[in-house]
């Protein structure tokens, strides 16, 4: 049966399930499931967007004990935006069940907050390798009682160097535990690494189908003699895209990109690993609500944004790996939508374009570059304007409160106010240019519920 219905989950999750119109599993849901649940361990290989987070918190929740609140669950993600959606999803899913605290433990935010956090108990946590280590040495973390631990996107943790972390943070788990290990691909330190901590495990491979090319156009764009940042500039504002994420390989490439694309009046900034998480956060909500042109990342940077959709999906260095190359372009062109991704290549890049067209089995359209033009009277800026105020869910903040107070309060047409995010003690709000001097006006002098709330603009 490939019906949620047909597993022996608790009445409460396959409510929430139910609620959220999760009927039918995924390929990687239906094989993990009933092996997982029944206690066994898992070594699946399955791509982004599979549904391998409720293959792994499933299992999870069925393990905790509701009334004991010490760290039951691990979950180790490769980066911090990762582990932030995941806990994000494992808070939708304890809603139903009440009392279920998880906790979201990575870099980029003072380690005391984390300390203070834990004093409080946890029944699961999710975090990046390092952060945990640095909880683990500082003995402010006990996972001694913990019952399952889960390894996503495996793969790109072991290429990040964190092999040694994770050994490290396993040794602290004395008790039986049950290990769910998801990986994008298998190469040979995954599965040297399932073969130390995995018992007797379910191992099964999710073959995805191949991009839709009927909704992704792709090009590659040889650049000849001209560099690549003037390729860059000539193919911007010939195509003119609302939103772009350009991919580079290096983190020096993102910051060279960021500056010669900002000197020349682009909306643009970049991703990079070594970002404070409030200034990652602020960069993704700005472009998700449009309010920022084009994003400058390397893969690592870029793993596991939550960002739907993009129109545009620029290679400025071709991808020496396949698979990060189907996940890049694989950011545009996603659900009904049509998408356009642009490869830049020189002479040197060559072998690493003609492996992804081999392994693809396809030819990709090519051109010239030297036939595109920098135009400057091209580069746009984008219809809106991203502000952040300073209270959000502690302060009983929804969505419709906002928008109440900017149509009703401030007089700003709904068609004037786009994607608002509400976190725990600030809210985004992105409203058309030409709105967001009176809606900056209006926070500064009047209320949201009743409370004074401060404004500023992301610039």
């Amino acid at each position: 049966m490939s019906l949620f219905s047909s597993l022996p989950l608790e009445t409460s999750i396959s409510d929430a399930l139910e609620r959220r119109n999760f009927h039918s599993m995924t390929p990687v849901q239906q094989e993990t499931l009933p092996h997982s649940l029944a206690g066994g361990d898992v070594l699946a290989q399955a791509r982004t967007g599979s549904g391998k987070t409720l293959a792994f918190l499933l299992p999870v929740f069925r393990q905790l004990q509701q009334e004991n609140f010490a760290p039951q669950a691990l979950i180790l993600c490769p980066t911090r935006e990762l582990a932030e959606q995941v806990a994000q999803e494992a808070r939708l899913l304890g809603q139903v069940k009440g009392n279920i605290k998880v906790l979201a433990l990575c870099g980029g935010v003072p380690i005391r907050h984390h300390i203070q956090s834990l004093e409080h108990g946890a029944h699961i946590v999710v975090g990046t390798p390092g952060r945990i280590k640095d909880l683990l040495t500082r003995n402010q973390l006990n996972l001694s009682q913990v019952r399952v631990r889960v390894l996503d996107e495996v793969d790109r943790m072991l290429d990040l160097g964190f092999f040694d972390d994770v050994a490290q943070i396993f040794a602290a788990i004395n008790t039986p535990v049950q290990t769910l290990l998801f990986s994008a691909t298998m190469p040979a330190a995954v599965e040297s690494l399932a073969a130390r901590y995995l018992s007797n495990p379910l191992k099964c491979e999710i073959q995805q189908p191949e991009l839709a090319q009927s909704q992704i156009k792709e090009l590659a764009y040889h650049v000849g003699t001209l560099s690549k940042l003037q390729a860059l500039k000539a193919l911007l504002t010939t195509y003119q895209p609302s939103s772009a994420i350009i991919f580079c390989n290096r983190r020096i490439q993102v910051a060279e990109v960021v500056e010669e694309l900002s000197r020349a009046g682009f909306s643009v900034q970049g991703l990079e690993g070594g970002m404070e998480q409030a200034q990652r956060n602020e960069v993704i909500v700005r472009f998700s609500a449009k309010a920022l042109q084009l994003l400058v990342a390397t893969d690592v940077a870029a793993r596991g944004l939550d960002i739907d959709q993009v129109d545009y999906v620029v290679n400025y260095a071709v991808s020496e790996e396949v698979e990060s190359h189907i996940h890049r372009i694989g950011r545009t062109g996603r659900g009904d939508a049509q998408g356009t991704a642009i490869t830049l290549y020189d002479d040197s890049e060559l072998a690493h374009l003609h492996k992804i067209e081999v392994f693809r089995d396809v030819e990709l359209t090519k051109k010239n570059a030297q036939g595109l033009t920098f135009q400057p009277k091209n580069v746009t800026q984008p219809a809106f304007t991203c502000l952040v105020l300073s209270a959000g869910k502690k302060s009983k903040i929804r969505p419709g409160d906002i928008v109440g107070a900017l149509t009703n309060d401030a007089a700003i047409q709904a068609e004037d106010i786009g994607n608002i995010k509400v976190l725990s003690n600030m809210s985004y709000v992105a409203v058309k240019t030409r709105s967001a001097k009176r809606a900056v006006a209006h926070f500064r002098e009047g209320k949201i519920k009743g409370k004074k709330v401060r404004c500023k603009k992301l610039a």
